[in-house]
């Protein structure tokens, strides 16, 4: 126990228990930070939403919709139709919220592009209604997503400005905290 009486040792110490509490606290702080940023996309702005994923199994719906009034007017295998359905196959496959970001601009140009395509055909008067519905609620369902994603981008880039911060800056490399991806 004499080694615990060198001056030298008990600074040593004193350092690796600072580093270490530092360390440990600062894991904790900035990850339930990040967590509280990350949540947006899961629970919504409120914390008491859906979260993203339900309006994007609610796109893919509808696009399958949009494919079922097409195939009433071009062949199954019409690239159009065909680009929908690999967009709706890479979505309903993404697991990272970059993935899903991704895949959901993907489907949006899909389903744009053959629902232009209808709508310069000659359909019946149900599917005229039917495909303004549809598009309607591809739109209305992709704004709520947007309005999900400002709401994580702004959350995120704050905590993304606090690590850029001293002491922050110091405590997210000694704690292995990274920033947040920003979707745009």
């Amino acid at each position: 126990m004499k080694f615990l009486q060198n001056r030298t040792v008990a600074i040593i110490l004193c350092i690796v228990m600072i580093v270490g509490a530092v360390s440990i606290g600062g894991s904790r702080s900035l990850g339930k930070l990040r967590d509280e940023a990350e949540s947006i996309l899961i629970s919504g702005t409120e914390n008491n939403d859906m979260g993203i994923d339900y309006d994007l199994d609610a796109r893919i719906g509808s696009a399958k919709n949009l494919i079922i009034v097409a195939e009433r007017y071009l062949a199954s295998d019409d690239a159009l139709i065909l680009a929908c359905e690999d967009a709706i196959t890479e979505l309903e496959n993404a697991e990272t919220f970059p993935e899903k970001y991704a895949t959901n601009v993907k489907l949006t140009e899909a389903c744009d592009a053959l629902n232009q395509k209808l709508n310069s055909m000659n359909l019946s008067e149900e599917d005229v209604r039917y495909n303004a519905n549809i598009k309607t609620e591809l739109d209305s369902r992709n704004s709520i997503i947007g309005h999900v994603y400002d709401a994580y981008n702004e959350s995120a880039g704050e905590f993304n400005d606090l690590l850029k911060k001293f002491p922050t800056n110091l405590i997210s490399k000694i704690a292995f905290v990274d920033s947040l991806d920003l979707y745009e």
